[in-house]
């Protein structure tokens, strides 16, 4: 059997591992990418159609994009589609409490970017492939792992086809159900909701005016993220598990009606629906990112609730952090796979996820009571946070993603260097 030499493992091709893969690779690492599913065919005459829009989206925060311009996907992601949105609304569902946000206040240009998740992919495959003629990256898609064996100074990983990988470091960003995690038997905090996200597209009677709305209702929050047409939104909607296949299993018709009501016709009437999908909402943390020679980022490490939108930024930061303490420890001729090396990583990154994780909770459970005392304080709390720049301010920066330092080469990125 030939063993294949590399110094990083990614198992996964989705969005955080792609861009692990690249972002690593472009610091000097030899990188090879896992990918269960056939990437390359799935990908290679997708094009989104003008009308047609995939179902799920991700907001994206410009310090996504700085990170993606960095490895070259945002070009090829740009070229596709994809909405900026300037202004942020939020507002309960059952007092008068409310909290607007623009980009100017903060400075910026946009708040973010809502792009497909299949764009965002579609983006930086098309990076990775250009950038194998610079760097030392190799894409296995349409591939299985079949065993994980972890050794004091190197990872072995067999596929399916037989051949045999050897690297320093695994980094698993496989997503929730994490292959990796689970050859690890590592412990995993979980939480179900008990309730579905229903999630399509729609055509609303006026503009969304290039913002990002969001209602608390009891059941959850309901979201309305603009696309790149001023009529379409893609829209997320929390509904408890007894009355999620109800909702799914309405006619156009009364669909359409009955979700104008639910967003206070903030849009006007809802004039058009796509197919409807839903998925489980729940969350989970891994009881650490980091173990002798493997390290979980994205997924594979941390679910939360999608009110926020946050979830691959959150992954994106991780990638970074984890790439930055790589880069040092090479520089400092330390073994990038040692578990002194990777709990910098953990250190970084695991607060600030469980931070994130537990407010977007405390919100859900926040918003989700209908005593008259509780909506009375949100009502209070919302408008003195609306009304009290220093609070505005530090939403306004985890919202951007400035919540945390970048790593020196993308600082760079920025300062024009």
């Amino acid at each position: 059997m030939v063993m294949k030499s590399f110094d990083i493992v990614v198992m996964g091709g989705g969005m955080t591992g792609l861009a692990t893969a690249l972002f690593a690779a472009m610091q000097g690492f030899r990188v090879a990418v896992i990918e269960k599913s056939s990437l390359r065919a799935q990908y290679h005459q997708y094009s989104p159609k003008k009308g047609v829009y995939a179902p799920r989206v991700s907001a994206i925060t410009p310090c996504s994009q700085t990170f993606l311009e960095y490895v070259g996907a945002w070009p090829h992601i740009a070229k596709q589609r994809c909405a900026p949105y300037q202004a942020m609304s939020v507002w309960d569902g059952l007092g008068h409490g409310c909290i607007d946000f623009n980009a100017a206040e903060a400075g910026e240009a946009v708040l973010g970017h809502i792009i497909e998740n299949d764009v965002i992919v579609k983006g930086l495959l098309t990076a990775l492939e250009l950038k194998r003629e610079c760097f030392d990256i190799t894409l296995y898609d349409d591939c299985c792992a079949e065993a994980l064996n972890i050794q004091e100074d190197h990872v072995s990983l067999t596929l399916n086809s037989g051949e045999c990988l050897q690297s320093v470091l695994m980094i698993g960003a496989d997503g929730v159900h994490s292959w990796v995690r689970e050859q690890l038997a590592w412990p995993v905090s979980t939480r179900d909701y008990q309730q579905s996200a229903l999630v399509t597209t729609v055509v609303t009677e006026k503009s969304h005016q290039r913002t990002a709305w969001q209602r608390f209702l009891a059941t959850g929050p309901l979201a309305f993220l603009p696309l790149d047409d001023e009529y379409y939104s893609s829209i997320v909607w929390s509904l408890d598990q007894d009355q999620v296949e109800r909702v799914l299993n309405l006619t156009d018709s009364a669909f359409k009606q009955e979700l104008t009501h639910a967003f206070s016709g903030r849009l006007g009437q809802v004039n058009e629906v796509a197919k409807r999908f839903t998925f489980p909402l729940s969350a989970a943390h891994a009881c650490g990112y980091a173990r002798p020679r493997v390290a979980l980022v994205g997924d594979a490490a941390h679910r939360i609730h999608p009110l926020a939108g946050q979830g691959v930024n959150l992954g994106f930061l991780d990638v970074m952090s984890l790439v930055d303490v790589l880069v040092t420890a090479r520089q400092k001729k330390r073994d990038i796979g040692h578990m002194m090396t990777l709990q910098k990583y953990e250190r970084a990154r695991y607060g600030d996820n469980l931070l994130t994780s537990a407010v977007m909770t405390g919100f859900k459970e926040l918003f989700a009571t209908r005593a008259a005392p509780i909506v009375w304080l949100r009502t209070l709390g919302l408008k003195y946070a609306d009304q009290t720049d220093f609070i505005k301010y530090q939403l306004i920066k985890r919202a951007l993603g400035r919540q945390v330092t970048l790593p020196q080469v993308l600082q760079l990125v920025l300062e024009g260097v």
